[in-house]
């Protein structure tokens, strides 16, 4: 695959807790990876599909990169909490 080719596919992500790995399970969409939301804006990826429970029905929600920079730099200087 090459970096042109990254736009025409889905991208999905879910997330997991590091001290026991169960998944990553809340109400609020956002991305689970800040380093990788990143990647995918410089790569030119539109968006990026992530999980989010409804009623405890899992559904994948379509997240666009546009904006990433902007919340990981929410989450660096603490404005933005997991």
């Amino acid at each position: 695959m090459h970096p042109e080719e990254l736009p025409h596919y889905r991208f999905l992500e879910v997330g997991f807790y590091v001290n026991d790995f169960s998944p990553w399970i809340s109400d609020d969409i956002s991305y689970t990876c800040l380093q990788c939301q990143n990647e995918f804006a410089v790569f030119g990826v539109p968006q990026i599909f992530s999980v989010k429970y409804i009623s405890g029905i899992a559904q994948w929600v379509a997240l666009p990169t546009k904006d990433n920079f902007y919340d990981t730099a929410s989450y660096a200087t603490g404005r933005k909490k997991v």
